[in-house]
């Protein structure tokens, strides 16, 4: 079960270059998306990207980054999608039960009409305390940021959901675990955030995420260069321990 307190951001939303929204929740969690000004690849939508973030009753939160190609439905189904997953699905470790979320959603996104043709990468995550579980189909990036070094944590790979079924990939689905310390923000984040894409190193963005202020402010931050000097579109949710 979730709390009402859910945050949702979809490509959808964003139907300009250069626009940006974000949301918190309370001042430990954020999600938000920009549409960078200019593009590497051509895109059908201005922002193909969405996000989730999702807190869960008893403690917990579940987090999603999504990053669609040739439109974004993909992208939002697996975000608006991944908490009743989360909820079907049976594993008791919070990995192996984030990857069947995951092969739940891509039944799902398998079934949808010819019209949409898009396919999309997917980074899935739940922390709760010290403890950080994923699963990762695709390019994204996941960091952790402490307060003296940043650590990528995932290995991003060029596949995509929604085209054929996970199971027929060339990579598996990476799941992992692993334990933080106080102080920590677990940054996830689509390819815009990439050096190439963003202009940013992982120990510039460990910094932007180490200033003082609230959470929101920091990824604000972010949001703002990659809309004035990113080279794609930027989906980010931060939690901070």
């Amino acid at each position: 079960m979730t709390t009402a307190a859910a945050v949702l951001l979809l490509g959808s939303s964003l139907t300009a270059k250069g626009a940006a929204a974000s949301r918190a929740v309370g001042p430990w969690a954020c999600a938000g998306l920009a549409s960078g000004a200019d593009s590497m690849n051509p895109k059908r939508w201005a922002c193909e990207d969405s996000v989730g973030l999702v807190p869960l009753e008893g403690g917990g939160v579940l987090a999603c980054v999504a990053d669609a190609h040739w439109g974004g439905k993909t992208a939002e189904l697996v975000c608006q999608g991944l908490a009743d997953a989360w909820g079907q699905a049976r594993a008791a470790d919070p990995a192996a039960r984030l990857r069947e979320a995951l092969f739940l959603l891509d039944g799902r996104l398998l079934e949808r009409g010819k019209d949409d043709r898009s396919e999309t990468t997917a980074l899935v995550v739940h922390v709760q305390g010290r403890a950080l579980a994923w699963a990762n189909v695709g390019d994204s990036l996941l960091l952790v940021v402490g307060r003296e070094a940043a650590a990528l944590k995932n290995q991003p790979t060029p596949v995509f959901m929604g085209g054929r079924p996970l199971a027929t990939l060339p990579v598996p689905v990476e799941v992992g675990t692993a334990t933080l310390a106080p102080g920590d923000v677990v940054l996830l984040a689509t390819d815009g955030l990439e050096w190439q894409a963003s202009g940013l190193d992982p120990e510039q963005v460990a910094v932007a995420l180490r200033r003082d202020g609230p959470l929101l402010a920091r990824v604000d931050g972010l949001l703002d260069h990659v809309n004035r000097r990113g080279r794609d579109n930027l989906g980010v949710v931060a939690v901070a321990v």
